[in-house]
């Protein structure tokens, strides 16, 4: 049966079943009860893909930052406009940037066309996710899925992605456009002209996915395990060792350019890492929720690929360096990267604390679709032997877009954007400790900030793990918070905004109320946390105070000094 057939014709031609009399049973029934569900599964998938396109461009446009550390992306781009590295003393840990670089230095590289803002960012990340789901519908149709399925693939990733924050301003469209265009251009098929350029253009873009965020290098993984799966062991190992020798050599590169670059993105991920069993189990239930009917085609699936270790023997392994797995196991390559996906998350980044959901998505749903299609569209599905054979992709698409009408986010209005009264506390001329939720409207309106964002996590990974930390990055952490307590000591900043419950993350009690004197109260409105950090500020507003400096009779200290907070200036 043709692809596009799947949805249009039964499976079956047989003859119509013949009742004890011997006259044909009517089978009216039948068909018009499956174009109703032809019906409502083409409804409700426009539907929901249709108030998914909205949102996406609505969050685009809303105003101020809809997490917490949206602007320290802003803030690399913005360096590298300037002409400064990242990853180097001097700008750090006031511009601690914990992934890569590579959309940042994309925004710099239109800068002279684009405005570098956050809409313009969320723009550029919003293309990339675009395109990343384009291509991992081509990675399901070379899969073995048809048309339809593969449209499906894309489709449904747009519609999950868009649970996370992954929409904002963050590398990860970047990335997951990166790693897919890793896999697909490995599985180019054999003996055409290009195939070689395209192998080595995909280890090219495994470092370059490794250098936009480090887990993405995971798409690596996959592509040699298809190519051990499709091609050859000896082309996937091949594959694997250009991969780890370009790595390495660019490591050794990055490492002598950006000499911090190692700590900033791996070491603060590796000790940020702390178990948290709620956050833990919470993503677990809710991914197993919005994925519940490719988990369990998955699941069925699973016996299928240990029957690999019943087939081999000396004479298959012989067979396999040179032809492939898929010569001698009926397993699935997509199959075997959904469970060391799952593995992976299992034992490491699901018990990260810095994000809800976002590996999950990244990592394991591309994989757990296309294997999930693939073991759904072959079960046959029957109400009676009388009844034609119901595509399973249909019947799993129909009940999946059930689920997700009850997880997919209402469109927000544009008037619910952060509360503007905080962007004109933000004077020029004036100097202010504020929290990094502003560091957009600071960077608009030409404010110096201390705190980008993940300043938090270069600090709490030194200054919690001293025994861990190289000397230098110890000693840039304690004279940052030193120089930062020294200054609000002698009342140097003329307002501060920060959000209350992180004041202990710099400051002991009581060390604000001596010098400055709350002055407002409010919020700024986050939509995006109101869904993905249930835990924390559910109702998505950050509570934020207003500090102004005391005048010197009621202040202790007034001093015009200005402390060595360079990063700050």
């Amino acid at each position: 049966m043709n692809p596009e057939q799947a949805f249009t014709e039964p499976a079956d031609a047989a003859s119509p079943a013949m009742d004890a009399e011997g006259a044909p049973q009517s089978r009216s029934w039948v068909i018009d009860g499956k174009k109703t569900a032809l019906l409502c599964f083409w409804a409700l998938f426009a539907h929901v893909l249709l108030q998914t396109i909205l949102l996406h461009f609505t969050i685009t446009q809303l105003s101020g930052a809809q997490e917490y550390r949206e602007g320290a992306i802003l803030d690399t781009t913005h360096l590298l406009i300037n002409g400064q590295h990242p990853y180097s003393a001097e700008n750090l840990p006031s511009h601690t940037n914990v992934y890569g670089v590579t959309l940042s230095a994309i925004m710099a590289a239109l800068s002279p066309w684009l405005e570098p803002d956050l809409t313009n960012h969320r723009v550029i990340s919003g293309l990339f996710i675009l395109l990343a789901c384009g291509i991992l519908g081509s990675i399901a149709l070379r899969s073995g899925l048809n048309r339809i399925e593969a449209l499906f693939t894309g489709s449904f990733f747009y519609i999950l992605i868009n649970l996370s924050y992954s929409v904002l301003a963050r590398p990860d469209g970047v990335a997951l456009f990166i790693m897919f265009s890793c896999i697909r251009l490995a599985m180019i098929r054999p003996g055409k002209p290009w195939t070689i350029p395209c192998l080595g253009l995909s280890v090219v873009l495994a470092c370059m996915a490794f250098f936009t965020k480090p887990y993405f290098f995971f798409g690596a993984g996959c592509a040699a395990v298809y190519l051990g799966y499709h091609r050859s062991m000896r082309t996937a190992v091949f594959y694997w060792l250009s991969v780890c020798i370009l790595l390495g050599i660019c490591l050794a590169v990055a490492s002598q350019v950006w000499p911090l670059y190692w700590f900033s993105t791996f070491q603060i991920h590796r000790l940020a890492n702390t178990p948290h069993t709620d956050h833990y189990i919470s993503q677990w239930k809710f991914f197993g929720y919005t994925h519940l009917f490719w988990s369990v085609a998955f699941l069925c699936a699973i016996p299928g690929l240990f029957r690999l270790k019943k087939s081999l023997n000396r004479g298959a392994l012989r067979s396999v360096w040179t032809s492939g797995l898929d010569t001698v196991a009926p397993g699935h390559w997509a199959g075997f990267c959904s469970c060391a996906a799952v593995l992976i998350l299992a034992c490491s980044l699901a018990w990260h604390q810095g994000a809800y959901l976002i590996y999950f998505i990244h990592i394991l749903t591309p994989f757990l679709l296309i294997s999930g299609f693939r073991a759904v569209s072959r079960l046959s599905v029957t109400v009676r032997e009388s009844m034609d054979r119901v595509p399973g992709t249909a019947l799993l698409a129909i009940l999946q877009l059930v689920i997700l009408l009850t997880v997919i986010r209402p469109v927000p209005s544009m008037e619910i954007g952060p509360y503007v009264a905080w962007k004109y506390q933000l004077n020029p001329g004036e100097r202010i400790l504020a929290t990094p939720l502003l560091v957009p409207e600071m960077l608009e309106r030409g404010v110096p900030y201390p705190d980008n964002g993940q300043t938090e996590y270069f600090l709490a990974c030194s200054l919690g793990f001293p025994e861990s930390t190289d000397p230098e990055i110890l000693a840039l952490s304690q004279k940052f918070l030193m120089d930062l307590r020294t200054r609000v000591d002698q009342g140097w900043y003329d307002k501060i905004i920060m959000v209350p419950q992180l004041f202990s993350h710099y400051f002991a009690p009581g060390q604000i109320e001596k010098h400055y004197q709350l002055e407002a109260e409010g919020y700024h409105y986050a939509y995006y946390s109101n869904f993905v950090e249930p835990w924390e500020y559910g109702n998505g507003q950050y509570p934020l105070q207003l500090w102004v400096r005391k005048s010197p009779e009621e202040s202790d200290v007034e001093s015009d000094e200005n402390p060595s907070l360079t990063s700050a200036d």
